[in-house]
Order: C-alpha cells, then sequence, then structure tokens
C-alpha cells in the first residue's frame, strides 16, 4: 500500500523517481488512516454490539416497547345517567281526613283552577252562574289528555272505599292529584287499580255558541264556529258574512273532528264543542302546556 501511495504522489507531481519528500507524504497518509481505523474499529464493534443488544431486549420483552409509546391520556369517567327517581304506586285518601268530604274538596279545586270559589251543593248549576259548562263521562288518560282540562276523578282505594280527587297535571309518565290541601304524584299506570274512568270537568262556552249548533242553522253561533274551525285548520276567516252550516262547513266540522279523534259524524255537540272553544282559550287551566305556551 505505502509503494503503491508513493507512486501514485510520483505521477501527481509529474516526477520520474520517487523522491525521499514523495515517499515521506505517502508513509505519513497510509499509516495515519490505518491508525484512525484500529481505533475506531473496536468502537464500531462495541457500538453494533450494543444497539444488537437492545433489539433484542425489544423484540424478545414486549413490556419495554410498551414504555416506549406514548401514554394515551385515561378517559374521564362520564357522571352516569341519573335515573328518575320511581313515582308511587298507590293513591290513598289522606288519613287524617274523612273520606266522606272528598267531594265538595275535590270541586273546590277544580272552581279554583279557574279562578272561582265553590258554594258547594250542584257544582254544575253553579258552573253555569260563572259562563262554564260541566262535562260528564267516562273515559281514559288519552281523552283527558286531549282535553287537557283539570278533572275531578272518582276513584277506590285499596280497600274499596270511593273517594274524589282533582287531577292537575298529566303527562305521560304520571299524574298530579290534589286530595284536600294535598298534592301526590303518582305514575300512570298505577290508575288502572284505582280509577273508574269516570270524570267531570269544567269548559267555558262563548257567549255566542250553544251546545248544540245544527246543520242548516245561521246566526252568532255559526259564525262563532266558522271562525273557531278556521283558526283550528289554519286558514283565514271571511269577515263580515252571515254564514250558514252548509255541506262545505259541515265537511269541516268532520275534518276537525277526525283530528281530534273524535267520531266524524259532523255533529256539533259537547264534545266537539269543547275541544273548539280550547282552541283560542288562552285563559283556561290544563293538565300540560306545550312548548312555547305560557
Amino acid at each position: 500500500m505505502l509503494c503503491d501511495r508513493s507512486l501514485l504522489g510520483t505521477y501527481v507531481q509529474g516526477k520520474e523517481r520517487v523522491d525521499r519528500a514523495t515517499l515521506a507524504q505517502a508513509a505519513r497518509e497510509v499509516f495515519h488512516q490505518a491508525q484512525r481505523r484500529s481505533v475506531l474499529r473496536p468502537l464500531l464493534v462495541i457500538l453494533i454490539l450494543v444497539l444488537g443488544g437492545v433489539l433484542a431486549m425489544t423484540l424478545y420483552r414486549p413490556e419495554l416497547r410498551e414504555t416506549g409509546e406514548a401514554t394515551l391520556p385515561a378517559t374521564v369517567a362520564r357522571p352516569a345517567a341519573q335515573t328518575p327517581a320511581a313515582l308511587p304506586a298507590t293513591l290513598e285518601w289522606p288519613a287524617d281526613l274523612a273520606p266522606g268530604g272528598s267531594r265538595a274538596l275535590a270541586y273546590a279545586a277544580l272552581f279554583r283552577a279557574w279562578g272561582a270559589d265553590y258554594q258547594g251543593g250542584d257544582a254544575c248549576r253553579q258552573a253555569e252562574g260563572l259562563g262554564l259548562r260541566c262535562h260528564s263521562a267516562r273515559g281514559g288518560l288519552d281523552e283527558l289528555r286531549e282535553l287537557n282540562r283539570p278533572a275531578v276523578l272518582l276513584l277506590r282505594d285499596a280497600q274499596g272505599r270511593e273517594f274524589y280527587a282533582t287531577l292537575s297535571a298529566l303527562d305521560a309518565r304520571s299524574a298530579g292529584f290534589t286530595l284536600g290541601a294535598q298534592t301526590r304524584t303518582v305514575a300512570t299506570a298505577a290508575l288502572a287499580a284505582y280509577w273508574s274512568g269516570q270524570y267531570t270537568l269544567l269548559w267555558r262556552l262563548p257567549p255566542d255558541a250553544h251546545e248544540n249548533i245544527r246543520s242548516g242553522e245561521r246566526g252568532p253561533a255559526v259564525a262563532w264556529l266558522a271562525r273557531q274551525l278556521a283558526l283550528a285548520q289554519g286558514r283565514a276567516a271571511e269577515p263580515g258574512k252571515d254564514p250558514l252550516f252548509d255541506q262545505a262547513l259541515l265537511r269541516q266540522v268532520k275534518q276537525f273532528q277526525l283530528a281530534e279523534g273524535l267520531i266524524p259524524d259532523g255533529l256539533v255537540g259537547p264534545r266537539t264543542l269543547l275541544r273548539l272553544a280550547g282552541v283560542a282559550d288562552t285563559t283556561a287551566p290544563k293538565l300540560s302546556r306545550k312548548q312555547g305556551e305560557k
């Protein structure tokens, strides 16, 4: 290697013979590189051994790989959804009140809901003097939801004793009652064991209307009927007319009855009037209010 380096140096310099200076330079270059390789070779071997050991430990001990990975943040536990409190499944008349007075107390609560005082005696006759009407029937909770008015219900307790209570609130899951001066809320599913389906409620009959509006009539009651139907069906009422209860109005009545879950017979009696009267009566008490209602 020294000879090759010397000859290469002589050739590069354009000389014909290898002189002392060229030989000395070639010697320095050859022996200096050898010295560097001799120093670096052990270091390179050590580095290879170390890297090989680390690689082997990583391959055969998986837990070491996991320590090198970025630790994911622990998932924040969400608070458990609160389960609605179980509603009472029983409805009993308060033990400190005599069941015999339940009817008067129930009607007193019903009249209060309408902003009036119950004086005792015939509730329906008293209601008429206040511009109200009684509606008594046998039905179910769906019917009461549709009518959406407080009602007096005839109930029986677990011992079979009858008592009256005022239904003051109703939704899909619960029913709120006034019993004397107390209020109770029970699960609607529990009412089947206590309620016969009998109820009485109050509703407001407008001054222009009467309790049976018949086909062929004309006058203030028919004009009121036409206005309420237009309002309920999202139409503009025809102003300044004395409408006749004709076939066109009869069709509108049947459409309204069908939409309200009534028999579409076209007869405008208490059930149809009650629903029509409620279309614009914003002051009437309700069992529940739709979103946005005041």
